[in-house]
Formats: structure tokens, sequence, C-alpha cells
């Protein structure tokens, strides 16, 4: 995942939206113009060195710039209706508690992203939304749950859910049987349970950071 899309993704999730980057976008563009200009008359009335202090300080603003416009227009190819969900968020997180309780991947599996009712990033703000929405303790703890449970749907797995199944496996068969089963549905799923566990990791940082966990 590139820098800007992870950054895009921590927005949403913490309820931001892509006209607030736009906005930062736009001071920056405006900072950038009065740093080349100051940088002009500095040059002009003094020497080159001298100038170089706000150049820098424009091609800093520039970059800022570019990096807002960027994650904006990540937000806004993420997330339908510009990010917002404050109407609708009932009926986004219902359908993942619905997918959740009929068809979630079976633990140490991991299934492809594209199965989930909604993008990713539209979940994970419905579900900040409704944590923030109720003062039901056991609610905010399944709704914590749910978020977490996010990382079994990862991109690129495919039709076929990765992983080790355990229901799969017979039980009743020798232990060299058992132990070859065991191999064959591990093998090639090391990758996807190491990803998932990272995204694991890293969405109860975010419940954290926004006091929500």
């Amino acid at each position: 995942m590139s820098l800007h899309n992870e950054l895009a993704q921590k927005a949403v999730a913490v309820g931001k939206h892509s006209s607030e980057f736009s906005a930062a976008a736009q001071k920056h563009a405006n900072a950038t113009w009065f740093y080349l200009i100051v940088a002009g008359v500095v040059w002009y009335f003094t020497s080159w060195p001298w100038a170089l202090i706000p150049a820098a300080l424009g091609v800093y603003a520039a970059f800022q710039s570019i990096s807002a416009t960027k994650i904006a227009t990540r937000i806004e190819r993420q997330s339908p209706n510009n990010g917002s969900l404050d109407t609708d968020f009932v009926r986004v997180v219902q359908a993942y508690g619905k997918l959740l309780e009929t068809s979630s991947p079976v633990p140490g599996t991991v299934a492809d992203v594209k199965k989930l009712p909604y993008p990713k990033l539209v979940i994970k703000k419905a579900l900040v939304t409704a944590m923030r929405s109720t003062d039901d303790p056991k609610m905010k703890e399944h709704l914590k749950v749910g978020y977490i449970q996010l990382s079994d749907w990862q991109e690129g797995v495919g039709e076929i859910d990765l992983g080790l199944n355990m229901s799969a496996l017979d039980m009743t068969q020798d232990t060299q049987s058992l132990a070859q089963a065991v191999l064959e549905q591990s093998s090639g799923s090391e990758k996807w349970t190491a990803i998932a566990q990272e995204e694991r990791e890293a969405l109860m940082k975010e419940l954290q950071e926004m006091g929500l966990w």
C-alpha cells in the first residue's frame, strides 16, 4: 500500500473528509506562491544565497499541497458520497454484521476483500460512527471486534479463502495423513496470515488513537 493510500485510509477511519484535505492543499498552494515571491524579492535586493531560505520553504509548501491533493483524491475514490456516511452508516454496519454471522472466513483463514458488502474504508468509517453513537458498552465491544475482524479480508486472495481451516480436516485419520493435510492447507498461506496479522495490529492501534479502545 502506498503512503498516500495509507494516509487516506487513516483519515477516513477517524472521520475526515476529502474537503478538509482539498482546503489544506489550497492553503499550501497559496503559501507556495507567497514564499516564491519573497524569494524573488530577496534575491533581487540582496543575493541568491539568502533567497534559498524562502525558496526552500516554497518547495516544501508545494510538496505539502501535492500530498494533500493526492490524499483528497484517494478519499473520494475509495469512499462514496465524499466519505460521508452520516445518514446510512446503520445500513452499512447491518450488512457487515450479517456477513460476520453468515459467511465470515473460518478462523485461521483469509478471504478476498471483494467478498465484503462495501469497501473496507466505508465499513471502517461506519463502525467508527456507530461506536461514537452508542452508549451501550456491549454494543461498542461488538463493533470493536468487527472493526478488527476486517483484517480477515485482504485484496488479491481470490475466490477461495486461504489458510488453515481446521474444521475441514478429518481428525480421525492417522497422524501422518493429518500432518500432510495440514501442510497442504498451510502451503502458500503464510503470506496472507502475516498480512492479516499486521493489519489486525494496525486496526487495534487506530482504535487506540481514536480513544475507542
